[in-house]
């Protein structure tokens, strides 16, 4: 699927607690899977962003403490903890 409601206004593009879809270098490439950034990142905004979080985030640095797989590069993988989303509330923008 093509990139959409990119941050290239913002600074950082992905400040902590964004989620946003994961994708290729390739444009166009944006697929099923998501990330969650637990500490302000430097990625170029080519990622579309989907939401916040506005609750959990204590969950979400325990289990990026606990480290990755590294399975795409050094610090990118999947989360050597298990992560199980049992519940998941989305609502409109505030603002």
């Amino acid at each position: 699927m093509a990139e959409e409601n990119l941050p290239t206004d913002k600074r950082p593009a992905y400040p902590e607690g964004v989620i946003a879809m994961a994708k290729t270098q390739e444009p166009g490439s944006t697929g099923s899977q998501f990330f969650i950034v637990y500490g302000d990142s430097q990625l170029d905004p080519s990622y579309t962003v989907l939401g916040t979080i506005t609750g959990g985030m204590d969950t979400i640095k325990q289990v990026a403490a606990a480290g990755s797989d590294n399975a795409n590069q050094p610090g990118d993988g999947h989360p050597k903890k298990e992560v199980v989303i049992k519940k998941l509330t989305m609502s409109a923008p505030q603002g």
